[in-house]
């Protein structure tokens, strides 16, 4: 018999096993080349997404100078430049030549005039860029008219047409045409703000004439390159070399032959294409995981399936080699059927694999990696079932009996599983180590490293080898138990499980494995989902972010603070504040808002903080008691105040007595005083004059409101007209008396303010700006507060019981030593005729002394005493109020450890950890902010994962209360909020009725903050692996199951013969299955569970853009795919247990079976 022969009748013979490889190694080659083609499609494609999705300035840039005196040399030498440094990335480069902009005669703006090859009727892509939408396009012009076609918009705003003669500069243009873009985001136009709505700060146009007259208009032009790479042809290791050329560019241009008179660059596609390479290299690194994962369930799945043929085969082999062949002979025969089997199925494989990539996206272009990846698939094959065949070739022929007594596979199997659990602790240490399979090295280049995206596979391998390994023991263990029961079926399974581990590891292996990834598979996937919508819920902020368009603030007139809150749709809203700054060398986003709706308008990804105890930490001390409230349809509010001032006698008759005397002193002093026409008593007389003069003239007492806006939770502030008041005093006739008599001046006046009709605003205090200089006393009295307006009568505040309530922090008496200026005193008084104030105030140093009348919860209890401690400067204030300086709060001391602690009056603030960690802050440390113009004092109140609205890593959230509580101590307020976030349980009719108020310039909805995804393929080739795993490990069941039927056929017969049932036969056959695969899936699932605890995390977080939040990773599993891919595996697993029983049975009944025949 021929050598072919032989084979051939060797592979009928183990026909089944032999068909199971062939479908195992075929269906390993498909998946695993079909992953790694569809990765690098993946890959592909997203690589051409990331520059067709992106702004055209975002994928592109825009060289730029003087245009040459030779422009046809520096158009070749710039294109040659550019080319050059792109290579081997074609780039589509496009030239264009621009004036600066210049006046035309009678029209306003500035007009740009454009030129260039592109916008010529002879460009092939001319349509598809440009729009005529009235006229004949511009030729080269005749008679000295210029012809040129003028932007659509900027001839309607001047009321041009066609026909029309522009006098750009001095040079006629006769307007041809009229265009605009047929899309003003094509690459071409490169975003360019004047081409798309005609009109970009001041600059006008533009304005097209042939580029042999574009020197026409002064100065010499502009030429512009602009670079686009083509996204269709951009393969992933393109992106990498276009981010660092982008960088240098700039210099590489710099030469005579192009640069004339500077040169620059603009355009993001340095950052464009660095951030798509890392995204581009953390998914290949990562799809290392769920390959490597296949890779090794492929190759345990074709070294079991071979050891079942190897083992089946064995009697067989002894008996050739006891008929003389020779170890060689049987290797050889054994090689031939191994490479065989291999080529076939790596060639199966790999056709398979090419006829999926036709339906992907880029999968034309992955033939040459998916036949590779094919051909080392097959190699791997044919060494597995080698490395078997030599095995057990080497074993018989020696003829012995130590190897079959399982002593030298129990100490392979140890070591074994000690070099395994090895192995996956240094991994994971690996992982845990860098925190991704994506290395980021000393000099920033990325590298993938292969021991830490292999910890997922190896930690699956230690657990499927432990289970095989727990699986012998508790086998025997049970058969004790059940020794001495009646049953039978558990005894028998168990014994049966415990003496055929080698056969049963097969499915226990190939099963923990395949439950085991599909579970890290489900757990990765809803992990780094949840993980990207957090971090997209995170950079929104709210349902709905509307931009606040900007208007003037009137500090003369009550103005309202935008609000959502009447919109349809809308369920709560806040107003937002967002600024940037610095803290050190960190640039921080700075978010204000009222943080008692966080949780509410705001939303707050769950990790990202604690809603509570940052409320509470941030909440501002401000809040009124005792609110006049204003009727939401007042226009005016009307001020009517009763002023009576006196000048104190005693105060005003020193002063002329001093004024006297230091008249004579002067006059006596001065040389050449005896030659004055004057006498010593005429100058100090005039003097005393001036003084009285001085004293009884026009002050002015100014009038400032503090209202509460309920919306923003923050203070407005309106200046009022001021009041005007005379002082009454007299000296007697003669002068040289010097008695001074005073008296009383009344005067009553009503002032207005402008109140813009709106909800939700309060009175809550007025500042009382008293002249100084001469000490006199004062009684106040607010007599009146009305206020009017469409649809209000006219509401008398007066009433209103709260104004009993408000109070003043000066103090009501002066009880300091005489050499301390006097502060203002006073005790105010309320009812129901008003508010009254009779106190004394006045002295030298300051213009005016700030009185504040307040609601109490502006008021702070330590501004304010019985005793009459309090306030002892003139321009002091308490926490709500308006004095020309406050001090700033200082750093304490600290404590005994060193630590330094700010002042508690310190503005509160919340800072992201990762900001923390830049200058070592801890809870209660002092820092500055850099906000709303000035820098403020603040302490760190607490140290939050991230700040809702901002994905920056440097983050800072306030309370805008507690801002406006800072603020208003210096007398400012909060200006107009940039934006307006609301939630919503409708957003879509939430943000039409937004989109459509006059306050607001833009707004976005749910979907406007998009994250780029990096895990999204990753997410796929899981699945496919897992899926993989799954199909591999029913082949292996299903061979396992199909070899013990024919191996066991003897023992049918001798069971039937003991009196076993062909029923209970068959039960106790599918008993034994079915608890194996059972514990095994339940051993894959804890394993799973346990793996995804180990690794999941870290790997999620590895896809988030570097230079991005980092929020925590909570475990979440994606049920559906798990489920159905359990599922699946579970119905096989029924359906083989069916036949299994069905084929068991029949073997039982039937009587003309014989072993010495078969």
């Amino acid at each position: 018999m021929g050598v072919f022969a032989l084979v051939l009748k060797r592979a009928r013979a183990g026909l089944g096993l032999l068909l199971t490889i062939l479908v195992l190694a075929a269906g390993t080659t498909a998946i695993i080349a079909g992953t790694l083609g569809y990765s690098e499609a993946a890959a592909t494609t997203a690589a051409r997404h990331a520059l067709s999705d992106a702004a055209p300035s975002e994928a592109g840039i825009r060289v730029q100078t003087r245009l040459a005196d030779d422009p046809a040399a520096q158009t070749t030498t710039a294109e040659a430049v550019i080319r050059e440094a792109f290579a081997p990335t074609d780039v589509l480069v496009q030239r264009t030549i621009v004036s600066e902009p210049r006046s035309v005669t009678d029209r306003s703006g500035r007009l740009v005039v454009l030129s260039g090859a592109a916008l010529t009727t002879g460009d092939p892509a001319f349509a598809d860029r440009v729009e005529v939408t009235e006229g004949g396009w511009p030729a080269a012009g005749e008679g000295g008219t210029v012809q040129g076609a003028l932007h659509a918009s900027t001839a309607a705003s001047w009321e041009v047409g066609v026909g029309d003669v522009l006098d750009v500069s001095g040079t006629p243009v006769e307007v041809t045409a009229l265009w605009r873009p047929v899309d003003a985001q094509e690459a071409f136009w490169f975003g360019d703000r004047l081409a798309e709505t005609g009109v970009d700060d001041g600059s006008v146009g533009p304005l097209v004439v042939p580029e042999d007259v574009v020197g026409s208009f002064g100065s010499t032009p502009f030429v512009r390159f602009t670079v686009q790479p083509d996204p269709d042809e951009i393969l992933p290791g393109d992106m990498p070399r276009l981010a660092a050329v982008a960088e240098t560019l700039e210099r590489e241009l710099r030469t005579p032959e192009v640069e004339v008179r500077g040169l620059t660059v603009e355009g993001d596609l340095a950052p464009t294409a660095a951030a798509a390479a890392r995204n581009l290299a953390t998914a290949r690194a990562l799809n290392l995981v769920p390959v490597t994962l296949l890779l090794l369930v492929s190759l345990i799945a074709i070294v079991q399936i071979a050891r079942l043929q190897a083992e089946a085969r064995s009697g067989e082999v002894e008996l050739l080699i006891a008929r003389g062949a020779s170890r060689r002979q049987v290797l050889a025969w054994s090689l031939v059927e191994s490479v065989t089997v291999a080529v076939v199925a790596a060639t199966l494989g790999i056709a398979a694999a090419l006829a999926v990539m036709r339906f992907v996206p880029a999968g034309d272009l992955q033939t040459g990696i998916v036949v590779r990846t094919g051909i080392l698939a097959g190699v791997a094959a044919i060494l597995a079932l080698v490395v078997v065949n030599v095995l057990q070739v080497r074993t018989l022929a020696a003829r012995t009996a130590t190897d079959r007594s399982g002593r030298t596979r129990t100490v392979a199997a140890l070591g074994t599983l000690v070099l395994t659990l090895g192995a996956a602790a240094l991994s994971w240490w690996q992982l845990r180590q860098y925190g991704s399979p994506l290395v980021t090295n000393a000099d920033g280049t990325l590298r993938t490293d292969l021991v830490a995206g292999a910890a997922p596979a190896l930690l699956l391998a230690a657990a499927a080898l432990l289970a095989t390994t727990v699986l012998g023991p508790v086998g025997r263990f049970v058969e004790t138990l059940s020794r001495r029961s009646r049953g039978l079926l558990t005894h028998l399974v168990s014994a049966q499980v415990s003496r055929r581990i080698v056969v049963y590891a097969v499915p226990v292996v190939l099963t923990v494995l395949a439950v085991g990834a599909t579970t890290v598979s489900g757990l990765y996937a809803g992990t780094s989902a949840q993980l990207r919508d957090s971090i997209s819920a995170l950079g929104r902020g709210a349902d709905i972010r509307a931009v606040v368009a900007s208007a003037p603030i009137s500090r003369e007139a009550l103005s309202t603070v935008p609000s959502l809150a009447e919109v349809e749709g809308v369920d709560s809203q806040v107003p937002v504040w967002l600024s940037e700054g610095r803290l050190g060398s960190s640039i921080v986003t700075y978010t204000t808002l009222p943080v008692d709706e966080l949780g509410g308008a705001v939303s707050v990804p769950e990790g990202v903080l604690d809603v509570p105890e940052v409320t509470e930490a941030l909440r501002g001390p401000l809040r009124p008691q005792a609110p006049v409230a204003l009727p939401a349809t007042a226009t005016a509010l009307d001020l009517t105040l009763d002023l009576t001032v006196e000048l104190d006698r005693e105060w005003t008759q020193i002063a002329v007595d001093d004024q006297w005397d230091f008249a004579l002193e002067v006059v006596n002093e001065t040389e050449g005083g005896e030659d004055s026409p004057l006498t010593p008593d005429e100058v100090a007389a005039s003097w005393v004059e001036d003084l009285i003069a001085s004293l009884t003239g026009e002050q002015e007492l100014s009038l400032t409101l503090w209202f509460w806006d309920e919306e923003s939770a923050s203070l407005l502030r309106v200046e009022a007209p001021a009041m005007s008041t005379t002082f009454d005093a007299t000296v007697s006739d003669p002068l040289t008396t010097r008695e001074v008599s005073v008296s009383p001046t009344t005067m009553t006046d009503t002032v207005r303010v402008p109140v813009d009709a709106g909800p939700g605003r309060s009175l809550v205090g007025i500042d009382l700006g008293l002249p100084q200089g001469p000490i006199y006393d004062v009684d106040l009295a607010i007599s009146g507060l009305t206020t009017s307006g469409d649809g209000d009568p006219g509401t008398d505040l007066m009433g209103d019981p709260a104004l009993g309530e408000w109070t003043t922090p000066i103090p009501r008496e002066w009880s300091g030593d005489e050499d301390s200026p006097p502060p203002s005193t006073g005790e105010l008084s309320g009812g129901e005729d008003g508010l009254r104030l009779v106190g004394t105030t006045g002295g030298e140093g300051a213009e005016q002394a700030l009185v504040p009348l307040r609601d109490p919860g502006l008021v702070d209890a330590t501004d304010r005493t019985d005793t009459g401690a309090g306030v002892t400067d003139a321009g002091a204030t308490d926490d709500g109020g308006t004095g020309d300086a406050t001090a700033a709060p200082t750093a304490e001391p600290g404590t005994d450890d060193g630590t330094v602690t700010a002042d508690p009056s310190a503005l509160p603030v919340a800072i992201t950890a990762s900001l923390a960690e830049t200058g070592n802050f801890t809870v209660g440390a002092p820092l500055s902010v850099q906000v709303f113009g000035r820098t403020i004092p603040a302490r760190v109140a607490t140290i939050v994962t991230a700040v809702p609205g901002s994905t920056s890593p440097h983050s800072v959230l306030m309370d805008s209360t507690a801002v406006s509580d800072t603020l208003a101590r210096s007398g400012d307020t909060l200006p107009r909020p940039t934006q307006l976030w609301a939630s919503s349980s409708d957003p879509d009719t939430a943000l039409a009725g937004v989109q459509e108020l006059p306050d607001v310039a833009a707004a976005t909805g749910p979907d406007a903050v998009s994250v780029t995804d990096a895990a999204s393929a990753v997410r796929l080739v899981f699945w496919v692996a897992s899926a993989g795993a799954v199909l591999l490990a029913l082949t292996g069941i299903g061979a396992v199951a199909a070899n013990l039927l024919r191996v066991r056929r003897p023992e049918v017969l001798v069971l039937r013969a003991l009196g076993m049932t062909p029923g209970g036969q068959a039960r106790a056959r599918t008993a034994e299955l079915f608890a194996v695969v059972l514990a095994s899936v339940g051993l894959g699932l804890l394993a799973g569970w346990l793996v995804g605890w180990l690794v999941v995390p870290e790997l999620s977080r590895s896809t988030t853009l570097a230079g991005q939040a980092q929020l925590p990773a909570r475990l979440a599993l994606e049920v559906p795919l798990w489920l159905l891919l359990l599922g699946v595996l579970l119905v096989i697993l029924g359906l083989l247990l069916t036949v299994l029983y069905a084929t068991v049975r029949n073997q039982a009944v039937d009587r003309e079976y014989r072993e010495e025949i078969r």
